[in-house]
């Protein structure tokens, strides 16, 4: 299977500030506070290839904080089976959506899209 992982670096950092503040009128007044922050480098997993040597692989494409789910992309696999044997294939396409907005909303294609074929 090919590719086996596409992965893209980000970096992410996150800051808290906790003191008192006072707004006025175009003035600002600020006390005394305390501001603390973190940052790391982090690798997301875009697409990975699962269940390799199986007789169910699977690629899985993962919408990641850089990358969106768009365009086209070109996977690869190498099927082995004995010469004699009659070898049948179906590739299913199944998606998801996840959105985040006053409540958590998922939905899934209601027929997953299959395509046979025979060797």
């Amino acid at each position: 299977m090919s590719p086996t992982l596409v992965t893209h670096h980000a970096q992410v950092s996150r800051s808290i500030k906790i003191g008192p503040q006072l707004k006025l009128v175009g003035a600002e007044i600020g006390g005394l506070g305390v501001e603390h922050a973190t940052s790391h480098q982090t690798a997301e997993a875009f697409l990975e290839a699962l269940c390799e040597l199986h007789a169910d692989p699977a690629w899985q494409f993962t919408r990641t904080r850089t990358i969106a789910l768009r365009g086209s992309h070109r996977l690869a696999m190498i099927v082995s089976a004995p010469r004699s044997s009659d070898t049948q294939a179906t590739v299913t396409i199944r998606a998801s959506i996840r959105r985040w907005r006053l409540l958590p909303y998922r939905a899934a294609l209601p027929n997953p899209i299959e395509l046979p074929f025979d060797f």
